[in-house]
């Protein structure tokens, strides 16, 4: 049967297509474009897909440097994050000799005790942390001035720790958004060439064969073996964030789509952020959708996939009660 709809396809959208590979075919390809372009006929299609392709493996190298960068920035402030503290741990024995006839003023500093701020999760610590400054500030003796001074600037120090992390968590989010963004610009402007150039040859599919390599690609991108009918159309991503109800995100969380004879599993960063791909859907599916991390209770849900229509979903995680 003749499918027209198949040629208004990208066709380089395949998920079994690498971006070492893709970048492999098409420098090969502008080099084969370059070298076999009559009266500069190609210009255009050569300046377009230049642009796209650097577009692509720019943002590939600025995320890689990002994520780096934010690795980094994780260790540096989880070293501030303990030298606070630390410190919190040695004033305490000091507030509680000050205070000991005073046990009002004792929960102004530490109502939980330490383990509220051990335990505490990163932007509720930034909130805590501010609140035992507000009780130094209010309480300690001018004799103590050095302490007062001491824990301040460790605070302050954890705190621009902190927005310096999330501001490059942020940052290599709207780099991975672009990145899937220019991935498909490059891989519709090879299509296109390929397009351009099977008319301008399609009585000479010799001459078609000479601007590139199909060897460089994958079985799935140039073949049907699988008896799908070579539309990308039933690929999907299902991705999003597994957070705890503060919002703030989860590291290490495993996220599960599929009733376990059938199923994909994932690991979610110190973003939080997962992201499932499903290479081919033949029809709409129900499946189960569960997410587990340790100290937390699972969280499962039933989601409902369609081929082609990528999904968004957030899974909030709750702390497990403690052991009795």
């Amino acid at each position: 049967m003749i499918t027209l709809t198949r040629l208004t396809n990208d066709i380089f959208a395949d998920r079994d297509l690498s971006d070492a590979n893709l970048r492999t075919f098409a420098d090969d390809h502008l080099i084969r474009l370059a070298n076999k372009n009559p009266g500069s006929i190609y210009d255009g299609l050569i300046t377009a897909t230049t642009t796209a392709y650097t577009a692509y493996y720019g943002i590939m190298t600025n995320q890689a440097v990002k994520e780096a960068v934010s690795e980094g920035l994780t260790e540096s402030m989880n070293f501030k994050r303990d030298l606070v503290l630390a410190r919190m741990s040695t004033q305490q024995d000091l507030i509680s000799f000050l205070f000991k006839a005073d046990h009002l003023t004792y929960q102004q500093f530490f109502p939980q005790g330490m383990t509220e701020y051990i335990n505490a999760r990163l932007d509720n610590l930034t909130t805590i942390l501010d609140r035992y400054l507000v009780a130094m500030n209010a309480n300690m003796p001018v004799a103590h001035a050095t302490e007062v001074n001491d824990i301040t600037n460790l605070i302050n120090d954890y705190k621009a720790a902190r927005t310096a992390q999330r501001d490059a968590f942020s940052e290599t989010d709207i780099l991975r958004t672009g990145r899937r963004e220019t991935r498909k610009a490059l891989t519709l402007q090879i299509t296109r060439n390929i397009l351009t150039l099977a008319i301008d040859f399609l009585d000479d599919p010799d001459g078609f064969d000479d601007y590139y390599d199909d060897s460089l690609l994958p079985k799935s991108s140039t073949g049907n073996d699988d008896g799908d009918d070579g539309s990308g159309n039933g690929a999907l991503t299902v991705n999003g964030m597994v957070k705890d109800p503060m919002g703030m995100p989860i590291n290490g969380a495993t996220v599960t789509l599929g009733d376990g004879t059938q199923s994909i599993t994932v690991t979610t960063g110190p973003d939080g952020k997962y992201t499932i791909d499903i290479p081919q859907l033949d029809g709409p599916i129900s499946a189960p959708m569960k997410a587990e991390a340790p100290g937390f209770m699972a969280a499962t849900l039933q989601i409902e996939l369609k081929p082609g229509e990528n999904q968004s979903i957030d899974l909030t995680l709750t702390s497990a009660p403690p052991m009795p």
